[in-house]
C-alpha cells in the first residue's frame, strides 16, 4: 500500500503552456502515516512548489498518490476532506470573526461556513476559543497561524500541508507552534511541513525531504537527511553540537 501522501517523478511548473516554466522536479518522496516530515532546502528551492501541488494548486507532471489514489482522480471537496493546506500568509483582509473563519473548513461538507462541533473543536486545540469572537485582521501573526490550523482541522482531514507556519514568529509563539505539530502527529494525524530553521527540523521532524534548485538531495530520518556532507554542500554550513540553550514555555502569559 502507498504512504498517504507519495510522489513519483513530479515536475512542477508556472505559467500557461507557452510561457510553461519548471518550479521543480523530478521529486520522487513520500509522507508517512502518523509522521512529521519536514521540507527543508534554501530559499528557491521548491519547498512551496511542491506543497501547492500536491494541494492541487498548479500544474504538474508525474504521479501525486493521496491515500493510494491518484491525486488527479479525485473529484475537489473529496480532496478538500482528505488533505488541508496552510499557506505561509492568509490573503483574509476582511474582518471576518475567528470562529467564522474556521468554519470556512466546512465547504466541503456543507457548502458554505457552517459553525458546529468541528468548528469548536478546531478552536480548541489550537487554544483559541476565547478568541472566537475577535476580528481575524486584528490577531497577531502567531494568532493568525494557529487560527488557520484549526481551519485546516476543521476539514477533518488526517493529511495537513503546512507551509512556513513557523516564519516571523516570536520563541513563545514557535514552541506552541511546535508543540501543536507534535500533538497532531501523536493523534495520527500525517504532516508534511515547510520549514527554514533546521534545529527545528533536526529537534522535531521523523523525516526531512532536503531539496535544492528544484532537486531532491535526500530524502531520510533527520540525522541523514541533514548530514554534514548535505548540509555543506546544499546551505554551506556545518552543525556544531554545542548543547546550547533550550526553551520551553511556561504556564500563563508573558
Amino acid at each position: 500500500m502507498s504512504e498517504p501522501i507519495e510522489l513519483t517523478d513530479v515536475r512542477v511548473f508556472a505559467g500557461g503552456r507557452k510561457q510553461r516554466t519548471q518550479l521543480a522536479g523530478p521529486l520522487s518522496f513520500c509522507a508517512r502515516a502518523g509522521e512529521l516530515t519536514c521540507l527543508v532546502g534554501p530559499n528557491g528551492s521548491g519547498k512551496t512548489s511542491a506543497l501547492r501541488a500536491i494541494a492541487g494548486l498548479c500544474e504538474y507532471t508525474g504521479t501525486i498518490r493521496i491515500a493510494d489514489q491518484d491525486a488527479r482522480a479525485w473529484p475537489e471537496n473529496q480532496r478538500a476532506r482528505q488533505i488541508a493546506y496552510v499557506p505561509q500568509r492568509s490573503l483574509l483582509d476582511a474582518p471576518l470573526r475567528v470562529d467564522r473563519v474556521v468554519a470556512q473548513g466546512r465547504y466541503a461538507y456543507t457548502g458554505e461556513a457552517s459553525a458546529g462541533p468541528a468548528v469548536d473543536e478546531a478552536l480548541a486545540k489550537v487554544d483559541m476559543q476565547a478568541h472566537a469572537a475577535r476580528s481575524f485582521v486584528e490577531l497577531s501573526l502567531g494568532e493568525q497561524r494557529r487560527v488557520l490550523i484549526a481551519r485546516a482541522l476543521a476539514t477533518q482531514a488526517k493529511l495537513l500541508l503546512l507551509d512556513e507556519p513557523d516564519s516571523y514568529l516570536d520563541v513563545r509563539e514557535r514552541l506552541r507552534l511546535f508543540q501543536l505539530l507534535n500533538t497532531l502527529r501523536d493523534e495520527g494525524h500525517t504532516l508534511l511541513v515547510v520549514v527554514h530553521a533546521l534545529d527545528e527540523a533536526l529537534r522535531h521532524a521523523d523525516r526531512c525531504v532536503l531539496l535544492h534548485k528544484g532537486q531532491l538531495v535526500a530524502s531520510d530520518v533527520p540525522e541523514r537527511a541533514l548530514d554534514a556532507t548535505n548540509l555543506a554542500a546544499v546551505f554551506g554550513v556545518e552543525l556544531v553540537e554545542s548543547g546550547g540553550p533550550l526553551f520551553r514555555v511556561t504556564k500563563g502569559e508573558p
